[in-house]
C-alpha cells in the first residue's frame, strides 16, 4: 500500500479536502511508473484499469473493505 492510514481513513470518511489528490492516475516519481487509485464502494472484488492505446488491463487491489483500490502500473 502506498497510500498512507491517515489519507486512506480521510478519502473513505470524505473528509479529505482534495480528493483528485489521491484517486486517479500519480506518478511514483523518476522512471517509478504510476500508482492508479479508485473508490468504489460498490464494486465486488479487485478491479481493472485499461490502458486504451495498448488494450493492457492493470489489477487494483482493494486495500480496504469499504472500497478503496490501488495498484501500481509500471
Amino acid at each position: 500500500m502506498i497510500i498512507n492510514e491517515i489519507e486512506l481513513k480521510n478519502c473513505i470518511s470524505g473528509q479529505m479536502g482534495n480528493p483528485h489528490a489521491f484517486l486517479g492516475l500519480h506518478s511514483l516519481g523518476g522512471e517509478s511508473g504510476l500508482v492508479a487509485r479508485a473508490f468504489d464502494p460498490d464494486a465486488k472484488g479487485n478491479i481493472k484499469i485499461i490502458d486504451q492505446r495498448s488494450g493492457k488491463a492493470y489489477l487494483l487491489n482493494q486495500i480496504h473493505s469499504d472500497g478503496f483500490y490501488e495498484g501500481i502500473i509500471s
